[in-house]
C-alpha cells in the first residue's frame, strides 16, 4: 500500500514554510492526540501520520530529500511509529512545537511540592480601599540549615539509589494500541531523591527538614480585596521531607465591619445623624467620615427623615478594576435625650388645647402652643 503525501497529510502546500509547517501540525496533532480520542482506532492512526509527516517535513535535509525523491528518498532514515512508539521520544522531538508542558519525561523529574497552608487575615473597611500589607506568624515545615535539605550528617555522605540510578523515577513500560509507552513514577527505594543516606543529620534525623517553624510573613493585600476572597504566597507553604519545592501559602479574606457599615455590593450604606435646624435650613460643609478619609458634604434644606445622599466613589473599589461604588447615607434626626420627654409633654398640651371649646376664637393653635413650650 502506497503512503500518503506528507504535504496532504498535513494539510499544507508544498511552498509552505516552516511556521505554516508547524503551525498545521500543532492543530492537527492536538486534534487526534490519543488522550482526546480515546479507543478511537482513527484518531490514533491520523495521529501517527501527521508526527511521521512532521518529523520529515520539519527537518531541512529530510525535507529537501523528500521534496526530490519522494518516499524514497528517505529509504533507510525514516521515521518508525509503529511497534518501537515512545511517547518519551515523541515528547523529546517535539517538545518545540507544544512547550514546556510536552518536555520528555527523561528532560524532566516529578518535583515534589510541600504542604500548602491556609491563613484567615480580616480587613476594614479602609484596608479594601487602599489595600494593605500586614505581617502575620505562621508555623510551617523549613529546609534544614545544618544539612541544607539533604538528610545526610555532613549534607554530603549520601549514595546514588541503585534502583533508580540517581535520577529519582523509575520507568514502566506499557504495550498500547499505538506501541510502547513509558511512564515515570517516583521511586520507592529513596522516595524520589536520587540518593540513599548513610548517616542521618543529627538535627532533622534524615528527614531534610525542620518541623513547625515559626516565622513571620509579610502579606500584600490587594486593593478591592473582599469577603470570601483567597490568595496564593507562593513557595510560603511547607518544605516536603528529603526534598522538593515549597507548597503555598492560601490567603483567605473575611471582612471586620469596624463602623457598622452596611454593604451592598460595591455600595457602602450607614445613617447620617443631623440636628432638626441642620435639616431645615440645610448645611454646606459638612464634615463625615468615610474609608476614603474625611469628607465635606452639603445638606439640603428641608431634608426629611429616610432622606437618601449618594456620594459618588466613595464605595468599595472592585477587584482588579477601576471601577468604584458609592457611599448611600440615609438621613436621621439628632434628638437630645431631654426632647423626648418635652415632646410628650407638648403632644398632651396640644391635644388638650384642641378639645377647649373656644367660643371666643382665641385658641393659640398648633403652632403658638409648640412655640411657647420651647420657649419657657
Amino acid at each position: 500500500m502506497s503512503k500518503r503525501d506528507y504535504y496532504q497529510i498535513l494539510g499544507v502546500p508544498k511552498s509552505s514554510t516552516e511556521s505554516e509547517i508547524k503551525k498545521s501540525y500543532r492543530k492537527l496533532a492536538i486534534k487526534y492526540h490519543p488522550d482526546k480520542n480515546p479507543g478511537d482506532a482513527d484518531a490514533e492512526k491520523n495521529f501517527k501520520e501527521i508526527s511521521e509527516a512532521y518529523q520529515v517535513l520539519s527537518d531541512k535535509d529530510k525535507r529537501q530529500k523528500y521534496d526530490s525523491y519522494g518516499h524514497d528518498g528517505l529509504s533507510g532514515q525514516r521515521a518508525s511509529w509503529g511497534q518501537d512508539y515512545d511517547i518519551n521520544d515523541f515528547f523529546s522531538t517535539f517538545g518545540d512545537v507544544f512547550g514546556q508542558q510536552f518536555k520528555s519525561q527523561k528532560e524532566k523529574r516529578n518535583v515534589r511540592k510541600g504542604k500548602t497552608l491556609r491563613v484567615e487575615i480580616g480587613v476594614t473597611p479602609v484596608d479594601i480601599v487602599n489595600g494593605v500589607s500586614k505581617k502575620i506568624a505562621i508555623n510551617r515545615d523549613v529546609k534544614c540549615n545544618s544539612c541544607s535539605g539533604n538528610g545526610s550528617k555532613d549534607g554530603k555522605n549520601t549514595n546514588t539509589c541503585h534502583q533508580c540510578s540517581g535520577s529519582g523515577t523509575i520507568i514502566r513500560q506499557t504495550r498500547t494500541p499505538i506501541g510502547f509507552v513509558r511512564q515515570s513514577h517516583t521511586c520507592v527505594t529513596c522516595n524520589g531523591i536520587g540518593n540513599i543516606i548513610k548517616e542521618n543529620c543529627d538535627k532533622c534525623f534524615g528527614l531534610g527538614i525542620l518541623k513547625n517553624q515559626r516565622e513571620e510573613i509579610d502579606i500584600n493585600i490587594p486593593r478591592g480585596a473582599r469577603q470570601g476572597m483567597e490568595f496564593a504566597v507562593r513557595n510560603k507553604g511547607s518544605v516536603p521531607a528529603y526534598g522538593g519545592a515549597c507548597g503555598d501559602l492560601l490567603v483567605n479574606i473575611f471582612e471586620k465591619n469596624e463602623e457598622n457599615y452596611m454593604f451592598e455590593g460595591s455600595n457602602i450604606i450607614c445613617d447620617l445623624k443631623i440636628s432638626f435646624a441642620d435639616a431645615n435650613q440645610g448645611k454646606k460643609d459638612l464634615e463625615i467620615k468615610t474609608p476614603h478619609g474625611k469628607t465635606k458634604i452639603k445638606i439640603p434644606e428641608n431634608c426629611y427623615q429616610g432622606q437618601a445622599l449618594r456620594l459618588k466613589g466613595k464605595g468599595f473599589p472592585l477587584y482588579n478594576s477601576n471601577e468604584i461604588g458609592d457611599m448611600i447615607l440615609y438621613v436621621n434626626f439628632d434628638i437630645p435625650k431631654g426632647l423626648i420627654e418635652k415632646l410628650k409633654k407638648l403632644d398632651i398640651l396640644l391635644y388638650e388645647n384642641c378639645l377647649k371649646n373656644d367660643e371666643n376664637n382665641d385658641s393659640k393653635g398648633i403652632y403658638k402652643t409648640f412655640r411657647e413650650h420651647f420657649s419657657r
